[in-house]
C-alpha cells in the first residue's frame, strides 16, 4: 500500500450530500479513496438527490482486500440519481477497478455515452437503475466476477448490457424495457444469465440475447418476449436468442420461456426465436414460440452437439 500512514486510509461509514456530510459530492469521495486508500470495509451513503459528476474511478489502494460500496436510498433507487451536466463521456467510468459495488441508485446517462463504462473486477452493481439512448453498460476486458442484479435497463439506441473477454460473469434477476439490443457477451467464461424479463414494446433489428464463445453458460429462467406488432417490410428479422461457439465447459440452456415477434407487416424472411450454430448446449424444459412466418423455426441447430429434453416448441404464424 501507498499510505503515508495508517490513519489516513478510510474505514466504515461515510455520507455523501451537499451539505452537513463527509463529502459535498461523488467527486471528491473518489478523490479520497485514490489518494488515501482503504483500510477496511468502506460504504458510502448518498443523500436523496441528483448529483451531476463524471465519476472517474481507477486503481484504489487496499481495494484488493476491502469493498467499497456507493448506496442510495434502500428501496427506491429512483431516489439517487447520478448523471452528467454535458454529453462527453461515461456516467461512471471504471478502470481497472477491484471491488466497487453500487446499490440503490439510478445511473443516467446523456446522447452517445455509456451509463457505466470500462473494466474491472468483483465490480457489483444491485437494485440499480440504468437509463440513456445509448449503451446502458459496457464493459470490455474486465478481469472478471462481475454481477448485475435486480437491475432495470432502458436503452432505446444501444445495449442495455455489453461485455467482452471476462469470466465468472452473472446478470440475473434484471427487467430490460425496450433496449436496442438487451444482453450481449462474447469470449466470457462462466456466464449466468438467470431470471431475467424482457418486455419489448415496440420493434428493435438488435437481438434480444447474443452470446459467442461463452463456456460454462448457464442460460435458466428467463422471459423474454418480444414486440407484437410492428412493421419491418424492409428489415430482415433477427433471432430473439441467437448463440455462436458455445462448446466448452458444460452449458445449459434450461426452463426458458422465449417468444418472438409477430404482426401484419414483416419481411418476408422467416425468423428463428433461437438460433445455436456451433454450439454444445443442452436445452432442457424451455417453451419457445415462433411467432412470425410458417417458414420459422422455434430453435434453429447448426453443427455442434446439442441435447434437447423436454421441451415445447410451438408456432403460431401465419
Amino acid at each position: 500500500f501507498h499510505f503515508s500512514s495508517k490513519s489516513q486510509c478510510l474505514s466504515g461509514n461515510y455520507t455523501i450530500a451537499p451539505s452537513n456530510a463527509d463529502f459535498k459530492s461523488i467527486l471528491s469521495a473518489t478523490y479520497a479513496l485514490s489518494q488515501r486508500g482503504v483500510c477496511g470495509p468502506v460504504n458510502f451513503s448518498l443523500a436523496a438527490g441528483t448529483y451531476k459528476d463524471y465519476i472517474s474511478i481507477g486503481t484504489i489502494p487496499g481495494s484488493e482486500i476491502w469493498p467499497i460500496t456507493f448506496e442510495g436510498v434502500k428501496g427506491n433507487s429512483g431516489a439517487v440519481i447520478l448523471t452528467t451536466s454535458s454529453a462527453s463521456g461515461p456516467t461512471i467510468r471504471l478502470s481497472n477497478v477491484i471491488n466497487i459495488h453500487f446499490n440503490y441508485v439510478t445511473v443516467q446517462s446523456l446522447k452517445n455515452e455509456s451509463a457505466v463504462a470500462g473494466s474491472g473486477e468483483r465490480l457489483g452493481f444491485n437494485n440499480c437503475s440504468f437509463k440513456g439512448d445509448f449503451t446502458n453498460v459496457w464493459l470490455t476486458n474486465p478481469k472478471g466476477s462481475l454481477e448485475f442484479s435486480h437491475c432495470t435497463f432502458n436503452s432505446p439506441s444501444g445495449y442495455g448490457f455489453y461485455c467482452t473477454n471476462s469470466k465468472n460473469v452473472i446478470v440475473s434477476d434484471n427487467n430490460f424495457i425496450d433496449c436496442y439490443a438487451y444482453i450481449s457477451a462474447t469470449n466470457i467464461d462462466s456466464l449466468t444469465i438467470r431470471n431475467n424479463v424482457v418486455n419489448q414494446t415496440s420493434y428493435s433489428s438488435g437481438k434480444i440475447v447474443a452470446l459467442t464463445q461463452i463456456s460454462n453458460l448457464k442460460f435458466i429462467s428467463n422471459r423474454f418476449s418480444s414486440a407484437s406488432s410492428y412493421s419491418i417490410t424492409s428489415a430482415t428479422p433477427v433471432p430473439v436468442v441467437e448463440l455462436k461457439n458455445i462448446t466448452a465447459g458444460d452449458n445449459l440452456f434450461g426452463n426458458n420461456i422465449i417468444t418472438s415477434y409477430s404482426g401484419s407487416s414483416i419481411s418476408s424472411n422467416p425468423v428463428n426465436t433461437v438460433s445455436a450454430i456451433d454450439c454444445n448446449v443442452k436445452f432442457y424444459h424451455n417453451t419457445i414460440n415462433a411467432n412470425n412466418k410458417s417458414e420459422s423455426s422455434a430453435i434453429y441447430l447448426e453443427n455442434g452437439n446439442n441435447v434437447l429434453k423436454n421441451n415445447i416448441f410451438s408456432s403460431t404464424g401465419s
